[in-house]
């Protein structure tokens, strides 16, 4: 990737693969890390599904806790951080190659104790219906 000035810029899947090996492992890739906000994406693949090809909801925490995590890290100024709880909600199925859009922002940013937001934007189905899905982390 080139930006405007003509430098080049890593990919996202290598910037991905640098900051967080797990997600990399399943083909998540960031494409925004900022102290305001993480935004990434994955392609649904087999490698994430259950045998029913829906996605794993274990997989959903994943990308919630790990974006969460990250967020708290570079908006606390890098300093070490760990979560303290994770929720997920499921409210309808994602299904094998849908793409999961993700966003997390901090809501509260204390010393001791961050809130991030982690939110699965939408899903680009493969039949062309878009759908809202929303992770609370708390």
């Amino acid at each position: 990737m080139i930006n405007m000035i003509g430098e080049k810029q890593p990919s996202p899947a290598s910037i991905t693969a640098k900051l967080d090996r797990t997600l990399h492992a399943i083909g998540f890739q960031y494409e925004l890390v900022s102290p305001e906000r993480i935004v990434g994406r994955l392609l649904v693949t087999e490698t994430c599904c259950q045998p029913f090809d829906v996605l794993s909801g274990g997989v959903s925490a994943l990308m919630a806790e790990s974006m969460a995590s990250l967020g708290a890290y570079v908006s606390s100024g890098f300093k070490r951080v760990a979560g303290v709880q994770l929720a997920t909600n499921h409210l309808r199925a994602v299904l094998l190659a849908d793409v999961v859009e993700a966003e997390a922002r901090p809501i509260q940013a204390g010393k001791t104790i961050q809130y991030l937001l982690p939110q699965q934007l939408k899903t680009l189905n493969t039949n062309g219906i878009t759908t809202n899905f929303i992770w609370k982390l708390f």
